[in-house]
């Protein structure tokens, strides 16, 4: 049950774990209870602050490994364990309070204390996720609450029904579009040609709506507009306790100088365990790769795609330790064997008459691979035996299957991005 929780936690931070360096894969370890690890290091000590403050999140970056190890406070002491050996940049982090960074060597078999002092610091508003990339940082746009990022005025309310459910409450300030270019994306959101379908069904959406929707955009988001951000108003609710018992770590994925000149951060999704317990991922960042992190030494290393454009998404791997993708451009089924470094590429429909994009991949107990096809309406089969894929629509139009898993009786159960429905195939 505990590997469980650690690979669903993992799976759900990696989403999140885009930083400045490149990117990061992600997963908690205890950091209060529990034995440390032969040829680690331990690290404790006390926060000292002007003012109260609860879990404050004490950051020790390993400059060595390029590995980030991060716990809470509890009643003002922190302890961290398994660290790699190496040299560390510590720095704690509490809202309204400030400090300055330091470094510290650490042993293999170490145990070491660091007390910090903070001290009165501005406050930093927390900033709610962005739909999409968001390469924006901490106080690089204002605050602001919803009413006034979204005044009460016509178009509001039919804003958050025909659009905010998909894009989110954050999309749109970032944006500064006049009007017309307003009302072409939502034609393209009403475009029912092509293989994706209309992403507003028709019906849905009137003309006048569609007229005051595209008018409160213009006024709000328009090119005069400041940019800004959705301040999250709502203070989250924390137990130290059980925070401080927790460790979050983050492998940071190197920026190659030659591959990554345009590249402010790698693109990294959808991890997947493989059975020796390494963590693969996709990388969307040009040019693509598929990559693998041993959490035990934090050795990152990546494959190339032979396609560097192919927009890999979900990842899943077999029992053999072969790794398989589904690509976004291009449908295709991607395979990876790691022992050889051997690609090879299936087609998603055998028969080429149809096209689409992939989405999500998961093995069945034969190492049968299925998977999704978000643009296209399609699930779809790879058949281990002769290497072939099938696919079948789904019955509802537009309905972009996303998420695949498999249950006991190995029924293929999907999730329907955007028609508010879960498949059973």
């Amino acid at each position: 049950m505990r590997q469980r929780y650690l690979l669903v936690t993992a799976v759900i931070l990696l989403g999140l774990g885009c930083v400045v360096y490149g990117s990061t894969a992600l997963a908690p370890a205890r950091a209060a209870e529990g034995d440390t690890l032969p040829g680690t290091a331990t690290l404790a000590g006390v926060v000292h602050a002007s003012k109260p403050f609860k879990a404050a999140q004490v950051h020790l970056m390993n400059v060595d490994k390029n590995v980030l190890f991060m716990v809470y406070t509890s009643g003002g002491r922190y302890r961290a364990v398994n660290l790699f050996p190496g040299n560390y940049e510590v720095t704690v982090r509490a809202d309204g309070l400030a400090g300055n960074p330091q470094k510290i060597e650490l042993a293999a078999g170490a145990s070491r204390t660091l007390d910090v002092a903070l001290r009165e610091g501005a406050p930093q508003g927390i900033r709610q996720g962005e739909f999409g990339f968001t390469t924006q940082r901490v106080g690089e746009v204002p605050l602001v609450s919803y009413d006034e990022l979204y005044p009460r005025e016509p178009g509001r309310a039919l804003l958050e029904k025909q659009c905010m459910y998909c894009h989110g409450k954050s999309f749109f300030p970032s944006k500064q579009y006049h009007e017309t270019q307003w009302s072409h994306f939502i034609d393209q959101m009403q475009d029912g040609g092509g293989l994706r379908g209309a992403l507003i069904p028709p019906g849905t959406l009137s003309a006048p709506d569609r007229a005051t929707i595209v008018a409160y955009l213009g006024k709000h988001f328009g090119p005069g507009s400041p940019k800004r951000g959705l301040k999250a108003d709502t203070a989250f609710p924390v137990d130290e306790a059980t925070l401080a018992r927790a460790m979050y770590v983050e492998y940071y994925l190197p920026l190659d100088p030659a591959l990554d000149a345009g590249n402010k951060q790698r693109r990294t999704q959808e991890p997947h365990f493989d059975p020796d317990g390494n963590v693969w991922y996709t990388d969307r960042s040009v040019p693509n790769r598929i990559g693998r992190v041993d959490p035990r030494t934090a050795e990152i290393k990546d494959w190339m795609m032979p396609d560097p454009k192919a927009d890999p998404h979900g990842l899943t791997v077999d029992r053999s330790g072969h790794v398989f993708w589904a690509e976004t451009v291009g449908f295709s089924l991607g395979r990876l064997d790691p022992r050889t470094g051997s690609i090879t590429r299936y087609p998603m429909d055998s028969t080429g008459r149809s096209k689409g994009r992939g989405h999500t991949p998961v093995v069945d107990s034969k190492d049968n691979v299925w998977f999704t096809v978000i643009v296209g309406d399609m699930i779809g089969k790879w058949d281990r035996q002769t290497g072939k894929s099938t696919v079948w629509k789904v019955p509802t139009q537009g309905a972009a299957p996303y998420g695949i898993a498999l249950d006991k009786d190995e029924n293929v159960w999907f999730a329907e991005f955007r028609r508010c429905k879960i498949g059973k195939f």
